[in-house]
């Protein structure tokens, strides 16, 4: 077990670690974008360790504070722009970690913020966000098309004074993906937020849902560590005042035709951290199949590892390669897949040639 693994497991032995132990910890961590979440449970569970090491431990986290604060201020923002013109949008992800206060928003790095609205109203909020200064990111028509289409999603926006960036959704499956849920049977939550307003964002089974969705989707895991941690962190946190709270999330995920989705999500938190899952047969989270089951946990186990050369075995190389086929094919069916794949190839390809013959003609000045 990963060194990482070990201490998120259980911070208690980060008291015990030597140099090299600290030198290998911080790079795993780092690649896993977990350094901050090391000095948030070191200071909740008053872990006594070396000033050198907790020095980067801090730094990262106060990072992760600012980057936190002004998610907040975007969210202020956001709000500002859409509520005034009565449109309604949900939180997401970090942005509704957040504002609920989870365990899991502090220490965490955001890239971008993503909110939900209703399909029909997506032109409207790209044009009322266009009012302050949210611009779509440069996409070739290509990707536009595969965007507008296919995607559950638009294409990122990007504050054209802040740099920050916004993902619009309008759905957590993208359209073409046969588990596609509809958008009008989600739970939402109204919370009021200091120096935001009110702000909706997900029911607490249906955000563990959309977590467990996006990353039981996802074809590359560079940071499925990190956000396998959420997951078990937002179930411990839940299950202090719900006992029953699991149970609760598996019946709404199986409402909502996404079990598969979750019953994978607590399989792998419980096999990996030990999360618990009380009041819940373990038995209910086993594949239909045995040889499905065989082959999902040699991917999983193997995957949720941290990001960095001193876990890279070739069992790690194996199971990102066949999660990312897994991952494209239950984003689109191969009938749409394999042409997709064939021209992003091709265009990669062409944007590379015509990067060479660029180089080629450039005149070296003395």
């Amino acid at each position: 077990m990963a060194l990482l693994l070990r201490v998120l497991i259980n911070p208690g032995q980060l008291a015990r670690l030597n140099i090299n132990q600290w030198q290998l910890l911080l790079a795993q961590a780092k690649a896993s974008r977990l350094v901050g979440r090391l000095y948030y449970l070191v200071v909740r569970e008053r872990v006594e360790i070396p000033e050198y090491a907790a020095w980067h431990l801090r730094s990262a986290y106060k990072l992760a504070e600012r980057q936190r604060q002004q998610a907040t201020r975007e969210v202020a923002e956001i709000n500002q722009a859409l509520a005034s013109q009565d449109v309604s949008f949900t939180l997401l992800k970090g942005a509704a970690y957040i504002v609920k206060g989870l365990p899991c928003c502090f220490g965490r790095i955001f890239s971008d913020i993503d909110i939900l609205v209703a399909r029909s109203e997506i032109e409207k909020v790209e044009r009322y966000l266009r009012f302050y200064d949210w611009v779509q990111t440069k996409v070739d028509d290509y990707d536009e098309q595969y965007y507008r289409t296919w995607m559950h999603e638009i294409p990122p926006l990007r504050h054209a004074k802040r740099g920050t960036v916004l993902d619009v959704h309008h759905n957590i499956l993208p359209l073409t993906n046969k588990d596609m849920p509809d958008f009008s049977r989600f739970k939402m939550d109204a919370v009021s937020v200091a120096n935001v307003g009110e702000v909706q964002v997900l029911s607490n089974t249906d955000l563990c849902i959309h977590t467990a969705v996006h990353l039981f989707t996802e074809s590359e895991f560079h940071h499925g560590l990190r956000d396998i941690s959420d997951f078990d962190m937002l179930l411990r946190h839940f299950q202090e005042n719900d006992a029953d709270f699991v149970q609760a999330l598996l019946d709404r995920a199986l409402f909502l035709g996404l079990f598969d989705y979750v019953r994978l999500a607590v399989r792998y938190a419980h096999l990996v951290f030990g999360t618990p899952i009380a009041n819940v047969e373990f038995a209910v989270l086993q594949a239909k199949y045995p040889l499905l089951g065989m082959l999902q946990d040699f991917c999983y186990i193997n995957i949720f590892t941290p990001n960095h050369a001193s876990c890279r075995t070739w069992r790690y190389g194996l199971s990102a390669w066949l999660l990312y086929w897994r991952g494209h094919l239950l984003r689109m069916p191969l009938r749409l897949l394999v042409p997709h794949l064939l021209r992003k190839t091709w265009m990669h390809a062409r944007d590379a040639l015509t990067k060479d013959e660029t180089a080629q003609l450039e005149i070296p000045r003395n």
